[in-house]
C-alpha cells in the first residue's frame, strides 16, 4: 500500500473532506489531492497529516506496521530521525 492509498484511507476513516484535512493542516486541498494522486511522493507535512488523522506518521509515509501502533513513539522516534538527518547534512557541510 502506498502513501495515497494510506492518506486517502486514513482521511476517510476520520470523515473528512480533502479540503477539511487541508485545513486542518495548513495546506490546501489541492496539495492533498495531488498526494492522493500519486503525484506527489513525499511531503514535509506528514508529521501534521499524522497528527490529525490519529494515525502514526510511520505507518503513514512507509507503512509498516499498525497504523495506531506506538503513535507517540513513533512521533518521536520520526522527528529524531529527521533531525539526525538534518544533524548529518549539517557536519557534512562544515
Amino acid at each position: 500500500m502506498s502513501l495515497r492509498i494510506r492518506l486517502r484511507k486514513a482521511r476517510m476513516q476520520c470523515r473528512l473532506t480533502q479540503a477539511g484535512l487541508g485545513v486542518a493542516v495548513g495546506i490546501s486541498q489541492q496539495v492533498v489531492q495531488r498526494i492522493e494522486a500519486g503525484a506527489i511522493k513525499k511531503s514535509k507535512y506528514i508529521l501534521k497529516i499524522a497528527n490529525v488523522l490519529n494515525v502514526s506518521p510511520a505507518w503513514l509515509e512507509y507503512g509498516p506496521g499498525n497504523e495506531l501502533e506506538n503513535k507517540t513513539n513513533n512521533n518521536e522516534n520520526f522527528l529524531r530521525s529527521d533531525l539526525s538527518i538534518i544533524s548529518e547534512g549539517q557536519n557534512a557541510t562544515n
